[in-house]
């Protein structure tokens, strides 16, 4: 049980794709003035969300199999 806890933890701290400081790209697009952060969030936040169904089938197929 405490290995799926990191497994679920080490993955979703690499879930930041929504913020502007999240990742070094993200700082450099943000800088630029070119993209607002509305628009950020937008696609950011799809990315985080299927990041997230993607780890919890990765850890449940681990648990139950």
């Amino acid at each position: 049980l405490i290995e799926l806890l990191c497994f679920q933890t080490l993955f979703v701290a690499t879930l930041g794709f929504c913020m502007p400081a999240g990742t070094l790209p993200n700082v450099i697009v943000f800088s630029s003035g070119k993209i607002s952060i509305r628009e950020m969030i937008r696609s950011g936040l799809m990315i985080d969300i299927f990041g997230l169904v993607l780890i919890l089938l990765i850890t449940c197929m681990r648990y139950y199999f």
